[in-house]
């Protein structure tokens, strides 16, 4: 646990919420300090009844927050609305109480509404069932309801084995949707960077081009403010 926090404390990206120190209450009770956001609103109260281009793009953050994730050998593995605040159009990756500094882990601990074919079938968490994850937030954005919807009885036998209706996506956005909704993890974008790329080319854009903040990102190392000789 605290290699995993202290992990978690180096972190830096403009879309993932900063975690400032941690420790452990009384010497046993984990805690961790985020970065205060003052009344924000979830990625569906966000982004919901917002334009197609507000919506896009805070899919592509998304995307690109799980790309540093990843590449940093994290899985979110519990990807839900609450777990993506926005705020000024740009959102918060948060809650890591569900992470591990491991590609790949076994069992399937996130919520069951966001629950990849495989982990439902009792298989081990990937950057595929993230992005699956990532592939039904993305869908509830664009078409204002659950691909899998309603939540019934039969709701997890729908995500094993039922196509979405993707009549209320715009044409050129099914295909990326189809992809990363694909049933079985061989069938998706094999990282967060192809998704990326496949929607950019979906919506006519050259590369983005990163900004100066997420490109230090990836260089920055963040000054570890954990109390390490304690734990």
């Amino acid at each position: 646990l605290a290699r995993e926090f202290e992990l978690l404390a180096g972190l830096r990206h403009p879309y993932i919420i900063t975690v400032l120190d941690y420790g452990f209450a009384e010497g046993t009770l984990p805690y961790f300090t985020m970065t205060y956001l003052p009344e924000p609103l979830n990625l569906l109260e966000a982004g919901q009844r917002a334009s197609l281009e507000t919506q896009v793009t805070l899919i592509q953050q998304l995307l690109q927050a799980l790309a540093y994730l990843h590449r940093h050998g994290i899985l979110h593995r519990d990807l839900k609305p609450d777990n993506i605040m926005v705020q000024h159009g740009q959102i918060q990756l948060l809650d890591f109480g569900l992470s591990a500094a491991d590609s790949i882990q076994s069992g399937s601990t996130g919520t069951p509404l966001y629950l990849a074919p495989e982990l439902i079938a009792g298989g081990h968490t990937t950057i595929a069932s993230d992005l699956f994850a990532a592939g039904i937030l993305s869908y509830q954005l664009l078409a204002g309801r659950h691909p899998f919807a309603p939540f019934d009885h039969d709701f997890l036998d729908r995500v094993e084995l039922a196509e979405p209706d993707y009549s209320p996506i715009e044409p050129h956005l099914r295909p990326f949707l189809r992809q990363l909704l694909a049933k079985t993890a061989a069938s998706r974008f094999h990282d967060a960077l192809a998704a990326l790329d496949h929607l950019g080319t979906a919506l006519g854009q050259a590369l983005s081009v990163e900004s100066v903040a997420i490109r230090e990102s990836y260089l920055q190392a963040a000054k570890f403010v954990g109390r390490k000789q304690e734990l």
